[in-house]
């Protein structure tokens, strides 16, 4: 694993792929899904990424399997496995190897990976996720990176409709019969896909 780690933080730097992480809506003491999906124009045979969560979200952890609640994708080949580490600036950096071995995954598009997350009984209101140091490595070790980026945990009930304002995102805005809107007054809506409640 420390080969490829090595590989990972070292090298070449193209925007060469793409990760995109949804944004997650999550009720206070209840778990939700984050999901991670890839677009690349090289093999991927290693990731890596850190996650800076907000103070009342982290990454489920089973005591019993003593592991991480993520889930790699089908994409993933039976030797990936994925590490986490918490940083001395608090993040969540994850890595996906092949162990010592270089072993590519099934596909350069798709679904990459399912972090599951749980929120703090006092968790509310919203918060951005900072995304940085995401790189992928292919069976060379030549590595690339993406540029930061970043998702929103919003506390949302139990309808799975969260609450956001226009200031929260630029995304277009469509009302219930996919008409594109300018000015969203109060009411539900449609934005990046999702059903949102404009208050």
């Amino acid at each position: 694993m420390v080969c490829t780690l090595l590989a990972l933080t070292s090298g070449a730097f193209a925007q060469d792929f793409t990760m995109t992480f949804s944004n997650v809506s999550i009720e206070a003491g209840k778990t939700a899904d984050l999901k991670v999906t890839f677009e690349s124009n090289v093999t991927i045979a290693g990731w890596q990424m850190f996650l800076y969560l907000p103070e009342g979200i982290e990454i489920v952890y089973d005591d019993d399997e003593e592991e991480y609640a993520i889930t790699l994708s089908e994409l993933h080949k039976k030797k990936h496995a994925c590490a986490v580490q918490t940083t001395k600036d608090g993040a969540k950096m994850l890595v996906m190897t092949a162990g010592t071995e270089t072993v590519e995954m099934k596909a350069n598009s798709g679904d990459l990976c399912t972090i599951t997350l749980k929120a703090a009984d006092t968790f509310s209101g919203s918060a951005t996720v900072d995304v940085k140091k995401i790189r992928i490595s292919d069976k060379a070790a030549k590595s690339y990176s993406q540029d930061d980026t970043s998702f929103t945990i919003t506390a949302g009930g139990a309808d799975g409709i969260s609450s956001i304002s226009a200031a929260d995102n630029n995304a277009p805005v469509y009302n219930l019969a996919g008409q594109k809107v300018n000015n969203a007054q109060k009411g539900v809506y449609i934005q990046n896909g999702k059903k949102v409640v404009m208050k």
